[in-house]
């Protein structure tokens, strides 16, 4: 089951990351028009909403989903705008499913790591691998401090932080390939068009 539901999870996150660089001809990056930016956190927050929907039932009742992921890769690759607006649908829409403590709480998590991404995105220039790692292990510690407050039981607390490093892990591979390859492609194009013409 926890197999089956990554792999959909996988497939939903993959499936929204191609329309929402369908967004603009150009690469996604921090040269983006502002108007794109929004556009583009908006989507991303719709996608994520989406993820929270399919979330993958595991030991205990817990849940886990990849709605982290979207975050990480916008603010590895667009900055802080599209990371601001996709944290603050995440908290939005948590509270929208499910209105009590628990969800009150991770809508703060979401927001402060948002915020936490936001800023590490417009401060930290390194190259995008460092980033991936860096803004990865920033998420996993939130995420894990949401759920000591869920739950004191330090047995689930480390099953739940395994399986969801193990599929943040496979996740992040995945939409890191898909992007890599969508940037080479549009990159191609655009010097194909912007190519001269030489006439003999």
């Amino acid at each position: 089951m926890l197999f089956d539901g990554i792999i959909i999870n996988i497939s939903i996150m993959l499936t929204g990351f191609y329309f929402i660089s369908k967004l603009t001809t150009a690469p996604l990056d921090v040269n983006l028009s502002l108007s794109k930016k929004i556009q583009v956190g908006l989507c991303n927050g719709l996608l994520c909403f989406v993820l929270m929907k399919f979330a993958i039932p595991t030991i205990h009742y817990t849940f886990i989903d990849l709605r982290h992921i979207p975050l990480i890769i916008i603010a590895c690759y667009v900055g802080p705008v599209p990371t601001l607006i996709t944290a603050f649908i995440i908290s939005i829409t948590r509270l929208s499913i499910s209105f009590n403590d628990t969800a009150i709480f991770i809508s703060i998590i979401y927001a402060l790591m948002g915020t936490t991404l936001a800023f590490c995105s417009h401060y930290i220039q390194r190259s995008l691998l460092y980033r991936m790692i860096l803004f990865s292990t920033i998420s996993l510690l939130f995420i894990c401090l949401g759920s000591c407050f869920v739950t004191q039981d330090i047995n689930k607390i480390i099953k739940f932080s395994l399986m969801m490093s193990l599929s943040s892990a496979i996740g992040m591979q995945f939409s890191f390939m898909l992007l890599k390859d969508i940037k080479q492609q549009k990159m191609e194009m655009i010097t194909t068009v912007t190519m001269p013409v030489i006439k003999y």
